[in-house]
């Protein structure tokens, strides 16, 4: 005989243990794994990471009373320091008020994720959350204390700027055929990421080449292509014409390649008929999709082929219009006017044509903007990267 199966009656309590048993899995997979996510997170991974030799000096240059109390001493490096970095956070983040120590945060996360976050260190770091209560609009206070009973009073608020990042701009310098040996330092040794673009001439590209190790900015090549104005304006030497093949134009472009092969691009300033040519245009971004090479298009032509054609071919391309730098009061009226459009749109290009002085005129204003730039988020990006940190 077979064996009898349950009877309705006896499968429905077995069914109602299977699927609390089920639940009860779920519930806590989704518990543990929040950790587990969240340990993954850039924000976790720079929580652990220990500081360099520079940033450490400049912590103690700025909180001095961190390293000198023996009461902070406890939750220095096991939660203030790591919370910092966690958060990207620069040392005038960190303040002492009174009895307190006060974390200010950027806008553009709610203060609820920073909390969060302390108490996760907290609990990888063996210390006690005490209390912990909002205590004002975007503001928090924590009661914490270690194995030993010392204490620490935190406050999170959120602060005025935004995340590093929100907003970000790419800086193009074009025309350094005639820069001073002087001025091609200042802008090897400029504090923030700017793209310089190289005539193709032998003797620069020989000189940035030997640079090569101390070089921390993206380099273009310009690109010669045929101009509207042609017989009677000649680009120069291994220019693009209209009439190249695509065989012939991948041969150009392969050759001013090779004579600097570490350019993160090309760039073109005059070449607005070959610009508006689609089948040269075709030839040229095809090989910078290739290559996966960025195309600045400077030429400023209404009939420009350059976006149209790089959706097609995949290529990452950017179109803009070079601007003569003037004066010190100019330039820094349209850096401002730049950084609002850019906070719009989330990112903006300024590519200004070298002049004697340029990079200790912008490194001043840049300096005079700094508190701005914070305010806004943002950063600038050299312009291969324009886009990928979005």
């Amino acid at each position: 005989m077979k064996p009898s199966s349950p009877s309705p009656k006896k499968r429905l309590p077995r069914l109602l243990l299977l699927a609390l048993l089920v639940v009860l899995l779920a519930g806590a997979g989704w518990f543990f794994g929040k950790d587990l996510f969240r340990a993954g997170d850039p924000g976790s991974a720079l929580a652990t990471a220990a500081p360099d030799k520079e940033e450490d000096a400049a912590w103690r240059k700025a909180n001095p009373w961190l390293y000198t109390r023996a009461e902070y001493e406890p939750f220095r490096d096991a939660l203030i320091l790591p919370l910092a970095r966690a958060g990207a956070l620069g040392p005038r983040s960190v303040k002492k008020r009174g009895a307190l120590v006060e974390v200010s945060f950027p806008a553009g996360r709610p203060i609820h994720e920073y909390a969060y976050e302390v108490e996760s260190l907290c609990a990888r770091a063996g210390l006690v959350v005490v209390e912990g209560r909002e205590t004002g609009n975007d503001q928090v206070e924590y009661r914490l204390a270690d194995a030993q009973g010392r204490s620490l009073a935190l406050r999170l608020v959120l602060g005025d700027n935004a995340l590093p990042g929100s907003v970000r701009m790419a800086l193009v310098i074009i025309g350094l055929g005639n820069a001073s040996e002087e001025d091609l330092q200042a802008w090897l040794e400029f504090g923030e990421a700017v793209t310089l673009v190289l005539p193709d001439t032998s003797a620069l590209l020989a000189r940035f080449k030997a640079r090569e190790p101390e070089l921390r900015h993206d380099i273009f090549v310009e690109l010669p292509m045929e101009p509207s104005t042609y017989p009677y304006v000649k680009p120069g030497p291994r220019a693009l014409f209209i009439d190249h093949s695509r065989d012939q134009a991948e041969g150009i472009l392969r050759g001013r390649l090779e004579a600097y092969p570490k350019a993160r691009g090309f760039a073109t300033t005059h070449g607005d008929r070959a610009i508006e040519n689609p089948q040269l245009m075709e030839s040229v971004l095809d090989f910078m999709a290739s290559r996966s090479l960025v195309f600045l298009d400077l030429t400023g032509s209404p009939l420009s082929q350059t976006t149209a054609l790089s959706q097609k071919s995949g290529a990452e391309s950017f179109s803009a219009r070079a601007q003569v730098p003037g004066s010190e009061g100019n330039l820094e009226a349209e850096l401002d006017r730049r950084a609002a459009l850019a906070q719009k749109s989330g990112e903006g290009i300024w590519v200004l044509r070298h002049s004697p002085g340029l990079p200790r005129t912008l490194a001043r204003l840049f300096g005079r903007r700094a508190g701005a730039f914070g305010e806004l988020g943002l950063l600038w990006a050299p312009l291969g990267e324009l886009r990928r940190g979005k």
